[in-house]
């Protein structure tokens, strides 16, 4: 764009016109890029929600038998390793009478 050296005040009242014409534009990008945005943001809670309510409680409903059989595996192997001679003596007695009574393991 070359300078007017005749009307500075026209060249001047163009310029502000087109800074005004690109700040508009620029309203209207940053308005839809802030809708869009917001869609996926309402997109992205509706998953996390469905989620919670349907896939967290599955998930947590069939693995806590696996958790209560890991804790209870632990206290046993702990005990175990802790009284290691009566353990294996309790153990053996309880297998004898198991046997006794005709449980097989």
């Amino acid at each position: 764009m070359g300078v007017d050296n005749h009307s500075p005040i026209q060249h001047l009242q163009r310029q502000i016109d087109e800074i005004q014409r690109v700040a508009i534009q620029d309203e209207k990008n940053f308005v839809q890029r802030l809708q869009i945005t917001e869609r996926r943001i309402d997109i992205c809670l509706a998953q996390i929600r469905y989620h919670e309510e349907a896939t967290l409680p599955k998930i947590l409903g069939q693995g806590s038998g696996t958790v209560i059989l890991g804790a209870i595996l632990t206290i046993v192997g702990s005990v175990y390793l802790a009284f290691a001679d009566d353990t294996y003596k309790t153990f053996s007695a309880l297998a004898g009478v198991l046997r006794d009574l005709g449980v097989t393991l």
